[in-house]
Formats: C-alpha cells, structure tokens, sequence
C-alpha cells in the first residue's frame, strides 16, 4: 500500500491558511501524487476560524473528506482548542508559537512550535508566517520534496513578480532549516525569551527597541499596553495570556516605587497551575527575569514602567 497524508491547516481568516492548503496542494501535484483539496469557505473565512484539508498519496483518493489528520498546522489558540481532538495517534502538530500560547493537552502526539509570524517580520515579509509554516510541514514529515514545494510557490506568485516570488521561497527554506533544531519539539514549548537591556522611569529597552507603555513579555512577543485594570490592583482580565504560557515563573515588575499590586486571585490561578509569582520595583524584577531566562527558566512577565 502507498503512501496517504492527510493534512489540516487552520487559523483566523486573512493569515493565509488557504494558501498553505493550495501551495501543498500543487507541490503534490508537480510530484505527480493525487491530491484533494478541501477549503473551508463561508462565514468563517471572514472573520472565525478559517481551514483546509489536503491529502496527499501515491494511490487515487476515494474521497477529500477526513475525519482524522496525520499533520495538522495551527496558526492561531483557537484552532488549537477546535481540531486538537482530530490528530491520529502519533501524528504531529505544528503551531505558530506568537500566536498559540496554550499547550497541547495530549502526549501521543508531536508537536513543532515555530514563532512563525515572528521569523516571517525578521525576513520583510510579515504575511509570509504560512510559508514559514509550509516549509516546516514539509522539511519535518518528507511526504513531499522541498524543490516541488518552491517550483510550485514559483508558479503560484508568478503574476506578482519576481520579487514576492523570493520572499516566499526564502520564507520557505528559512522554516525547512529551522525545523530540524532539536529546540523545536515538545520541550519548545519552554517559553523563549527575549533580553532586557535597560529599564529607566518610563523607559524599557528589549532586544534594541525602546517602549515607553507598561508591556507584557510572553517568549518572543511584547505585549504593549497590557494594564487594563482601574487603579493599582492587577486582575485575572490582564494577565490571561500569561496564565496560559503554562510559565514555571511569572514576573510582575511593580513600577519604580511599587506602586502596582497583584490580586490574591491572580496569584491563587498562577500557582494553582505550579508557577511561581514574584513582585518586584521594575528595576529588582527586569534583572530577575533576565537571570531566570539565562537559566533556561519559562519566564513570562508583566512589566509597569512609572509609579
């Protein structure tokens, strides 16, 4: 018996995930594989969760419909939460890890985490995630040839130029290369972190950008303007994507005179979930977080830059 993979990919609509299915689509097509192609078209594409399905396999397809999947590719925590349960047995997940804070529940399966959306930035093609994605997909299961999948990624943009032709290419082989990092396994889902160079009243260096709002770091993500709470008092509103990193320390930078407290229910839900809660004058808590972080600690954090 041949070889058959079956593929879902889903996200918010307008992040590509369409595209993923038909660039996979075609590159199977130039391997001379039959292939289907199932979009999810509708009310969801303009706004929810937005999905395709693509088999890919060596013998014809009886039918394009699948109710359980070998790859799945989640760009957003949403898609996570809605298709998880539809992933066979062994079969491997790959997240868009700026996007999917939340770890997977199960342990029979793999997952790959990428900061997708992240490395798609760096390379000047911010709506280049998908093909970060497809590359992985690609370079990590071996059910298609990379040099398919960029022929086809040629073809596909060919209308749009040669310039939009390379950024997708690069966009593709930078997630083929970081996919085989041992990093990028199940224990990626240890947060990344980032490194703060200085924090003045009002004022915090990351990596050489500059903020002037209080921000909240998760991984490779800054989160500005994050205090959404009256007064001094943080509340389970403002620090729900930081309970859901599953972190081992969360960080709460107090303000220069530590002014900002943390409620009693926020400390109850982080240590509920085995995370240690440390509040800190921003100053004592910026050197915290990068002394855990060299440690190779999850760390998150919340940070107030005045009072």
């Amino acid at each position: 018996m041949g070889m058959t993979k079956k593929t879902i990919f889903s996200g918010f609509g307008g992040q590509g995930v369409l595209m993923m299915g038909y660039v996979l689509a075609a590159s199977g097509m130039q391997e001379d594989k039959h292939v289907t192609f199932l979009p999810s078209y509708g009310a969801e594409v303009r706004g929810g969760t937005a999905n395709c399905t693509v088999v890919v396999s060596d013998e014809p397809i009886a039918s394009p419909v699948a109710s359980f999947m070998d790859f799945a590719v989640f760009m957003n925590a949403p898609s996570l939460l809605r298709f998880e349960g539809r992933v066979k047995t062994g079969g491997t997940v790959f997240l868009n890890s700026d996007m999917v804070d939340l770890r997977p529940k199960r342990q029979d399966i793999q997952i790959v985490c990428l900061p997708a959306t992240s490395i798609a930035n760096r390379l000047g093609n911010p709506r280049g995630a998908n093909m970060v994605m497809i590359g992985a997909l690609v370079q990590k299961t071996g059910m298609l040839s990379l040099k398919f999948v960029i022929e086809s990624v040629k073809s596909i943009f060919e209308k749009k130029g040669p310039n939009v032709q390379n950024m997708n290419i690069v966009a593709i082989e930078q997630g083929a290369a970081l996919v085989s990092d041992q990093s990028l396994g199940r224990e990626a889902l240890q947060i990344r972190t980032m490194k703060i160079q200085e924090y003045r009243f009002g004022h915090i260096e990351i990596d050489e950008k500059v903020y002037r709002k209080d921000i909240k770091l998760i991984g490779e993500r800054v989160v500005p303007d994050w205090w959404r709470s009256q007064g001094h008092l943080v509340e389970m509103e403002d620090v729900e994507d930081l309970l859901n990193a599953d972190a081992e320390v969360c960080i709460f930078g107090a303000g220069a005179y530590g002014c900002m407290r943390v409620s009693e229910t926020v400390k109850t839900a982080f240590e509920s979930r085995g995370a240690k809660v440390i509040v800190e004058k921003t100053e004592s808590a910026c050197t915290t977080y990068n002394r855990l972080s060299e440690q190779g600690k999850k760390v998150v954090a919340g940070f107030h830059l005045t009072c």
